[in-house]
């Protein structure tokens, strides 16, 4: 390999991937390819093979894969085993058919037994039964190692395969779900720190010893070995000391200043006893590291510490946010109220036959827009994956009460399962992401056994009466139970009936103002030959806002530094009647009630008839009155509702009278 080569290195974002290009550059290499994950997708085998054929590099540093913490193994065992697998197999299997003079794949010090003889040397590989909270990972890394010293063997190719050690260093994964443990020591000191807590919580008894390696010395015994060393046999790259966990804390407790106490948690794994390479074979090949533990930890607590200032200054660059349902009501008012904040905003939309996107085509093209559906996990999966998005807000749902009696199978898939969908692709592949679920009023049932007089609170007994509610209420509970069991950040945000010009015109609100615009208009015009408005039970009460001010709480859930539950309502409500009295003023009428039961009509004083009864509007379970109690989130988010019901029904008729 000279200064010439065309060297790829893959993953070349991740730690060791940006030390290994680092180490290149600074000596000197001219010809360094790399992609990243959205310009090469590294688990397709078709991607991966049209790359190796136009690029045909000479030379590979193999440092793509998929990595975390004890949490994170443990938890996600089936996407670290098939993501590995897929990321290694495609690349060595493209390095040969495409002649590669060398490959370089970097396995894990993990693949040794869990009870291994210490210090471990290379010969003890597949001699005892793995850790159990990260087998997985290894038994990915172990094929990968037979992979290489089989074509080795039968096609007569250059791999080798290096194990190092714990590694740490700069461009280190901070995320305290997922990362490992020297850099979530790191940032739980310094916010400790920062917070003035007296203490921080270490997993485990603090027993365990560790070897730890800085990045760029592994950088570097990664280049001596591509020049040095043309064997099939793995090598160990390490530094041949370890330190216990407790050592370890305090080392960095002392260097990030934290002066409160350290706290081990005895209940939490402690993981392998022991686990220290035997790196006699790698001195013997000419090289030892460079770093001292010490030395390390401050340089990657300098580049954590500018990460976080680089980070704040930027605004953590900018915020990303994932709406589903983004063409409805309150996803596209949404999508307006983040992109005035300065977010990137994602959407999901389903592909239909006809276009949909009335709603956000005046600022469609400051959208990214991906095709995808709730009832598809792994669509789902991926899109999150690819955006990682800082937070999502889980609008999208069969929304309509009444038509969920026609189709409960759809909806329960939808608006039930669709939000664990939602909460597992999270917790797999971005467990920081704070995620928005949208509840409803409709969990209450409105019966008169559970309402308080003052109106429903996020403690009040739940009783839903409808498909849309039951599966609303698997939705609440499933995040809810996230939130408990994986600690993430998932609010439920339990939303009165909410209303405005964008509302669907199936429903009730929509539906009077559409038709009495439509009326007014003949009316006008002199023709009385039109269609009447048939609903249902007039009589009904709900608690009316207007959706922009309903949206403006989602956000303010999301900014919260710990996650919760809250009910948005104005804490009054209204009938049907109501609000079809106070439409027909906006059109210049002044209605008239005549008729009892079925035979109800509402009438002009002319006796034009403008609302009849019709049957089929009847819920098969009536939801006779709901009225919110929005006090936590007055309190607690400072919000309040700001358009009044008048209000909302003047702006949804002069919208409707205006777009008719």
């Amino acid at each position: 390999m000279n200064l010439e080569s065309k060297i790829y290195v893959a993953g070349h974002n991740g730690m060791v991937g940006s030390s290994i290009v680092r180490k290149l550059k600074e000596l000197g290499y001219k010809n360094i390819i790399t992609t990243s994950r959205k310009e090469l997708n590294l688990l397709n085998q078709t991607d991966v093979q049209s790359f190796f054929s136009s690029e045909k590099p000479e030379y590979v540093f193999l440092c793509a894969a998929k990595v975390g913490g004890i949490k994170a193994n443990n938890e996600m065992k089936g996407d670290f085993i098939y993501e590995n697998l897929m990321i290694q197999s495609n690349i060595i299997k493209s390095s040969k058919d495409y002649n590669v003079k060398k490959l370089l794949f970097l396995g894990s010090s993990c693949i040794y037994p869990k009870f291994s003889e210490q210090p471990i040397k290379e010969e003890y590989l597949l001699t005892g039964l793995l850790e159990p909270t990260n087998d997985a990972y290894a038994i990915a890394k172990i094929a990968g190692i037979k992979m290489c010293q089989s074509f080795n063997q039968q096609y007569g190719t250059n791999f080798i395969s290096v194990m190092p050690t714990n590694l740490y260093g700069p461009n280190d994964n901070y995320d305290l779900n997922n990362s490992h443990v020297l850099p979530a020591m790191i940032r739980k000191f310094h916010e400790a720190k920062l917070e003035g807590k007296d203490k921080v919580e270490i997993w485990g008894t603090g027993t365990p010893k560790r070897e730890f390696l800085y990045v760029d010395d592994l950088a570097d015994a990664c280049h001596h070995l591509m020049l040095n060393y043309n064997d099939s046999e793995i090598v160990n790259i390490g530094t041949g000391q370890d330190v216990t966990i407790a050592e370890l804390a305090v080392g960095i407790k002392n260097i990030v200043g934290f002066e409160g106490d350290i706290y081990f948690n005895t209940e939490m794994p402690d993981g392998t006893p022991r686990k220290l390479l035997d790196v006699s074979k790698l001195k013997g090949l000419g090289w030892e590291y460079k770093t001292s533990l010490k030395d390390g930890i401050e340089k990657t607590y300098n580049d954590y510490v500018n990460l976080k200032k680089s980070n704040e200054k930027m605004n953590l660059s900018k915020k990303i946010a994932l709406i589903t349902g983004i063409t409805g009501m309150d996803g596209s008012h949404l999508a307006e109220l983040l992109l005035d904040k300065g977010y990137e905003v994602h959407g999901i939309i389903r592909r239909t036959s006809t276009f949909n996107t009335d709603r956000i085509d005046h600022i469609f093209d400051k959208l990214k827009l991906h095709y995808g559906d709730l009832t598809d996990p792994l669509v789902i999966s991926n899109i999150i994956n690819e955006i990682q998005p800082d937070e999502i807000y889980n609008l999208a749902a069969q929304s309509h009460v009444r038509v969920s009696f026609e189709i409960p199978y759809y909806t329960g898939q939808v608006d039930g399962l669709g939000t664990l969908v939602i909460l597992e692709a999270v917790k797999n592949h971005c467990p920081s992401c704070k995620v928005y679920q949208a509840s409803t009023s409709e969990l209450y049932g409105g019966i008169a056994e559970n309402m308080p007089e003052t109106g429903y609170t996020e403690e009040s007994k739940m009783h839903p009466r409808s498909p849309y509610g039951c599966a609303k209420m698997y939705g609440l509970w499933i995040s809810k139970n996230y939130r408990e069991s994986y600690n993430m950040f998932v609010c439920n945000g339990i939303l009165f009936n909410h209303e405005g010009e964008r509302r669907g015109e199936t429903f009730v609100t929509r539906k009077i103002t559409k038709a009495f615009s439509k009326i007014k208009l003949n009316l006008d015009a002199e023709y009385t030959n039109f269609e009447t408005l048939k609903l249902g039970n007039l009589y009904s009460k709900r608690d009316w806002g207007y959706a922009k001010d309903y949206v403006y709480g989602m956000w303010l859930m999301m900014q919260q530094d710990k996650p919760d539950d809250y009910v948005l309502s104005t804490n009054e409500t209204h009938s049907i009647k109501e609000f079809i009295e106070l439409a027909g003023k906006e059109c210049g009428w002044d209605i008239i009630w005549v008729g009892e039961g079925e035979s109800e009509k509402g009438i002009t004083k002319e006796g034009i008839v403008l609302v009849e009864i019709d049957s089929r509007y009847y819920r098969p379970a009536e939801v006779d009155i709901l009225l919110g109690d929005s006090s936590k989130a007055r309190k607690e988010l400072g919000w309040k509702p700001k358009v009044k019901f008048n209000e909302l029904v003047k702006i949804m008729m002069e919208s409707d009278i205006k777009n008719i």
